[in-house]
């Protein structure tokens, strides 16, 4: 399976990137590494994620990286990345859904 980023998830990215970036562009760089790289091992056990507390699609799912939660969607040819949120932050559809 190939893994791909939605536009939005693609724009968390950049926020993250560019909020850690105030500090440290090389601490930028290495969380938004580990963040991706953490997407793309999903396309070998794409059930291995959580389910989303109230979500009904057992196909939309999360994994952490650090303090960071991957939302996905496991599709018949790709694995979709919805969203990149804080971990502390309530997630709610919004924040991944089109």
């Amino acid at each position: 399976m190939r893994v791909v980023f939605s536009d939005r998830s693609q724009e968390h990215l950049r926020s993250i990137h560019a909020y850690i970036a105030r500090d440290s562009k090389r601490y930028a760089d290495l969380t938004v590494d580990r963040i991706i790289d953490c997407a793309e091992k999903v396309a070998i056990f794409p059930a291995s994620g959580s389910r989303i507390e109230g979500c009904d699609d057992p196909n939309v799912r999360e994994v952490y990286e650090g303090v960071y939660r991957v939302v996905y969607q496991i599709e018949a040819k790709r694995i979709l990345i919805m969203g990149v949120i804080h971990g502390t932050r309530l997630v709610k559809p919004s924040d991944w859904q089109p």
